[in-house]
Formats: structure tokens, sequence, C-alpha cells
């Protein structure tokens, strides 16, 4: 063999890989809710699957809380770089794409599972009225790299659409369900992956598994009741994107210092003499009291009408 061969063959042994086991939640059926199993699985280590228990809490263990799974369900192990699983014995069966691997209570062989491949552990029992009764469906996923970039562009395509001002009916996403246009006024629903839909044309699906959601068109699966505690820099910074206020500010010129206001000059107010005003005041008291009159002060500044004397008198001495 090859020197190459042999280092590739040792690098494959001993390679882990990503693995992620998330519910595949269907559209006809009430499935087995759970956390999302994110897990590296190392070469060499075999991982027990089986009924959730208190004293089975051991890391190369992956439990579910369902009836219809056993104790001792079946297992996963690395080898050759590939994922392998085998059914243990369990009495209600393990399926691999709705293939079940043995007969009940009997062990299968070593079968590969490879990136989006279903596995199902047990039946649904009593109809599968209640949650514990339910098979687990699982959708696994292997070595699947994330997709920023692809999240990131459908998001800024999303902005686009509500954004531009001339719009061409191409640019008009449609429902994937009615086939009908989205348009403003009506009620959405945007999926974490940015597909948008009618709320109304979506609703039986989102609250069938909730908060379990599995888009209809990418069927990446979500979790409705993950937090949204994101901060208005994370975006920016997530999106590439950068404060325009902050920009405005830094690239726009000092702005110019106001011009002094000048104080005008106040005229000086005519001081009133306080002595004269007494002395006016004193005297038209004096005037009252001798008059006996309570309008001194009106008599002595209004000028009386002339007699018919005065007037006589005033036209004799002219003529």
């Amino acid at each position: 063999m090859p020197a190459t061969d042999a280092a590739t063959e040792t690098s494959d042994n001993t390679s882990s890989l990503n693995v992620r086991l998330v519910p595949n939640v269907g559209l006809s059926s009430r499935c087995f809710v759970f956390e999302v199993i994110d897990r590296v699985l190392q070469p060499g280590v075999t991982y027990k699957v089986g009924r959730y228990s208190d004293r089975n809490t051991i890391p190369e263990r992956i439990s579910f809380k369902s009836k219809v799974v056993s104790r001792s369900h079946a297992e996963l192990w690395v080898e050759d770089g590939k994922l392998h699983i085998k059914d243990i014995g369990s009495s209600s069966g393990t399926f691999l794409n709705r293939v079940r691997l043995s007969s009940p209570g009997n062990s299968s062989t070593a079968h590969e599972i490879k990136d989006g491949d279903l596995v199902q552990l047990g039946v649904d029992y009593q109809s599968g009225d209640e949650p514990m009764y339910r098979a687990v469906r699982i959708r696994v996923e292997v070595n699947r790299p994330s997709q920023p970039a692809y999240h990131r562009a459908a998001f800024q395509q999303l902005r686009q659409h509500w954004t531009v001002d001339q719009t061409t009916t191409s640019d008009i996403q449609e429902c994937c369900i009615c086939l009908y246009a989205i348009a403003p006024f009506q009620a959405l629903f945007i999926a974490p992956c940015s597909h948008v839909f009618h709320f109304k044309c979506l609703r039986p699906i989102v609250l069938q598994n909730y908060p379990a959601f599995s888009c209809p068109l990418c069927r990446g699966y979500s979790d409705l009741e993950a937090s949204v505690a994101v901060e208005v820099s994370d975006v920016m910074e997530a999106l590439g994107l950068e404060d325009k206020k902050i920009l405005s500010s830094s690239s726009s010129p000092p702005a110019p210092s106001p011009p002094s206001i000048i104080q005008e000059e106040e005229e000086p107010e005519e001081q009133i003499d306080a002595s004269a005003i007494g002395e006016r005041t004193q005297a038209i008291d004096m005037q009252t009291q001798s008059t006996g009159r309570t309008d001194g002060f009106l008599s002595a500044t209004l000028v009386g009408s002339p007699t018919f004397e005065e007037i006589l008198s005033a036209s004799s001495g002219s003529a």
C-alpha cells in the first residue's frame, strides 16, 4: 500500500464526525419533539441510544423521554470516517429510511447513516395521542456546514423586497402553499431560513408540532421558542453594515461657531424723584382734609370751568 493511501486511511480512522440529530417534523402527523442533539462523535467510542433514565447519565449515551424506546435500543459509532447504527434487540424496532433493521428482540447488522437520512426509534403506541407514546423520528445531519452567507443573502433579499421603489413582476414573491402573491397588509410568517409564507396558509403546520417547525421549502428545522435576544450592533456586524449616523458625524466638517452677540447698550431709565412724589402726595392729603371731599386727587389735577362773571370781565377787558 502506498504511503499516501496509508496516511489517508489513518486520518479517516481517527477523524471525528459532527452529528446533529433534529426532530423529523412531519406535515401530516404529530411527532415527538425533543431538543436538538449536537454531538462530536469520536472514533472507537460506542454511543448507546435508549430511553432516558436518571441512573444512566454518561456522556456516551443519547437518551429520549419516550415510552416506546427501549432502555437499550440501538448503538451509534464512527468507523472509517462513516457513521454506523445497529439495533441491539429493541422490542419496538429501529428504522432507517422507513426500513426496519431487525425483528423484535433481535440485534441487527451495522448500517451506514448518511447526511439527511431518517432514523425512527419505535412505533406509535395508542395512536400517539400523548407525546410520550409517540415514535422518535430523527433526521440525521452529518458534518453539515453552516450557511451564514446564504442566510445573510436571503435576509438582504427580503429587506430589498420591501424597500425597493421600482418593483417588477419578477421581484414579487409568491407563497409556495397557495401560489398567491406576498403583498402588503397581509399576515405573513417569516421562517428563520428567511422564507416567507402567508400565515393563514402556514398556520396548521406551525401549530401542529409547536414549537418545532420544519420549513416546507428547505426542510430546515427551527425551534420557534428559541431566544431572540439579539442587539442591534450584533445584527449590523453580522450583516457587514455600518452605522450611517456614525459615518455622517465623522465625515462632516465641524460646525462653525455661532457669531458673538453684541449686547446693545440699554438706555438708562428715567429716575423718578421720590421726594417730589412725597411732596405731591402730602399736598393732596392737606387739600382733601380742608375741603372734606374724598376726590381731592381728581380736583387737584382737573382744570375747573370758568364762571359767568369771569367770562364778562374778560370780554369787557378785551373791548
